[in-house]
């Protein structure tokens, strides 16, 4: 029997939502001089998110798969896998981003 507060999270969808408990709000790092907004950089949500995911055995493969440009909007097609490293279990996802910045 595990001592208290030793117990082990299992299963990839626990072990993801215990990471996602840990992950505190993050902050807006960046910021579009041309139209004058502060965003949320790649850079940032993956400092945030690494530390706890790995902690619980998790890894995350993106994977960009599509790419189409409309005049000045551009649209990136990205398929994410999450792995539980102890198991080999995953979980994958198709992920979208639009963006018209110049």
């Amino acid at each position: 029997m595990a001592a208290q507060g030793s117990a082990k999270t299992t299963g990839i969808y626990a072990k993801l939502a215990a990471a996602v408990g840990e992950v505190d709000r993050i902050s807006k790092d960046g910021t579009n001089a041309h139209f004058k907004y502060k965003y949320t950089s790649a850079e940032e949500v993956y400092r945030v998110v690494r530390g706890p995911l790995l902690k619980h055995g998790l890894v995350v493969i993106p994977q960009a798969t599509g790419y189409e440009q409309d005049g000045q909007m551009g649209t990136v097609r990205l398929h994410l896998r999450i792995v539980d490293t102890e198991t080999g279990e995953s979980i994958e996802a198709q992920w979208y981003g639009e963006g018209q910045d110049k």
